[in-house]
């Protein structure tokens, strides 16, 4: 396995080339992504009613066991292949990565929480003390105290080498057989040396969002609307990025015929 050093222009270029994978199938990914969502709500919403302080970390430790299933509907599409409801399961199978994948998910949710906690330990304050000004009177307003926004500059900030670690790591588990550690390390390498292209890249999906959030609001002007057709979008959007999660994977990791990883070269 060798990580290889791709211009910056491959960051535009894996939305564009996402969009037409996308195009091949796009009735049976977008079915595969709600049904993937669904995979990481429907036990979150139950151990919501059942046992709220223990859900939070739930989603993130279901989803890189569902980026395993989405990324490989993606590969198969791209590789002429139907795209089956069984390739989702493909990271709960008992002869699977689950454990392996299951930790991953487990460093994320708790690395998470540590940045958000520690945050909030140099700000001084939690999301309890936060006041809202709606319904406050004008004079009543002016006297509270501006929103400090070093915190979220702060969370911002430390996520980011973070999400580097977890970009590929789910796939590297998966598809190379590699330990946790090995994983996350090789992630990070692999975006770190391609960072000008996912610098383009985050920013373009950004600017992208942004701008289809912009027109959708003056298409669509009523709120309830609107609210319907979050879940589409989100859909869309996620099966976008599963897309281009994979293009990414497919241009900046080459296989060999040498099962262990290498480190990038300089």
């Amino acid at each position: 396995m060798q990580i290889e050093k791709l211009p910056a222009r491959h960051g535009w270029r894996w939305i564009i080339e996402a969009l037409r994978l996308f195009g091949r199938q796009p009735m049976a990914l977008l079915s595969l992504t709600a049904f993937s969502l669904l995979l990481v709500w429907v036990p979150t919403a139950f151990a919501q009613t059942i046992l709220p302080a223990v859900a939070w970390p739930i989603p993130m430790l279901l989803t890189p066991l569902v980026t395993v299933g989405m990324v490989s509907t993606a590969r198969d599409v791209d590789r002429g292949k139907p795209p089956m409801p069984s390739v989702l399961f493909a990271g709960f199978r008992a002869s699977g990565p689950w454990r392996k994948l299951l930790i991953l998910g487990a460093i994320n949710a708790l690395a998470s929480r540590a940045i958000v906690g520690l945050a909030a330990v140099f700000s001084g304050m939690d999301a309890g003390s936060l006041a809202l000004t709606d319904g406050i009177a004008s004079d009543e307003a002016a006297q509270l105290p501006a929103f400090d926004y070093t915190p979220l500059a702060v969370v911002a900030l430390l996520m980011v080498p973070l999400q580097m670690t977890m970009w590929y790591a789910p796939l590297f588990v998966a598809w190379n057989d590699a330990s946790v550690p090995k994983s996350l390390f090789f992630s990070f390498a692999a975006v770190m040396r391609n960072r000008w292209a996912f610098l383009i890249y985050v920013f373009s999906w950004v600017l992208l969002v942004g701008l289809s959030l912009k027109a959708l609001m003056l298409v669509v002007p009523s709120q309830a609307a609107r609210m319907l057709l979050t879940f589409p979008v989100f859909v869309l959007v996620s099966s976008l990025i599963y897309c281009a999660t994979w293009l990414s994977y497919r241009d900046a990791v080459r296989d060999s015929e040498q099962p262990e990883l290498r480190p990038p070269a300089a």
